[in-house]
């Protein structure tokens, strides 16, 4: 997968992949271990900055930097949101690529699935972080970002012109 990777940005400017020993530092910081496929990307393709959205999360202040900082830097960030409406972030869950407006795709370090962060609220995907890679070289970035969170749409009536309109929507 690595190889498949590295062909589909080839083209692209990456930012100076980051060490095994930085990565290494990220991990023993957070108590975590990095699947090797992620480690991969950001020490043999580049530190962040390429995939979906606005790309991986890099390593340290040379890496590509999400809203909230490095990886380091936004693991600790969301966790500190979700603490603050008392609810806790599971250790092992690292946000990796940025999608915008605090919308993260985050890995479960233990099992290697991928999760999306939206509204500040973890949705599983039936999703390996190989799934997460294959399915944004194929162009099929929607896939990335469906939850089994329930969608509802409403037909509205617009009051000023009587008219309706529908409506779409999570339930939460």
């Amino acid at each position: 997968m690595i190889h498949k990777i590295q062909n589909f940005v080839k083209s692209k400017k990456q930012i100076k992949c980051t060490t095994s020993e930085n990565v290494g530092a990220v991990e023993d910081e957070l108590g975590i271990k990095i699947p090797i496929l992620l480690r991969n990307c950001l020490t043999k393709i580049g530190n962040g900055g390429f995939g979906p959205g606005y790309g991986l999360v890099g390593v340290g202040e040379e890496g590509y930097q999400s809203d909230f900082g490095d990886l380091r830097s936004t693991y600790y960030q969301i966790q500190k949101d979700k603490n603050l409406v008392g609810e806790s972030w599971p250790k092992s869950m690292l946000p990796f690529c940025e999608w915008g407006n605090a919308m993260f795709s985050c890995v479960n370090c233990e099992n290697g699935q991928v999760n999306l962060l939206m509204n500040f609220k973890l949705y599983e995907q039936d999703l390996t972080l190989s799934d997460f890679f294959s399915s944004w070289i194929a162009g099929q970035v929607d896939s990335l970002l469906k939850t089994d969170a329930l969608i509802t749409t409403k037909i509205i009536r617009n009051p000023f012109t009587g008219g309706n309109a529908e409506a779409s929507g999570h339930l939460d």
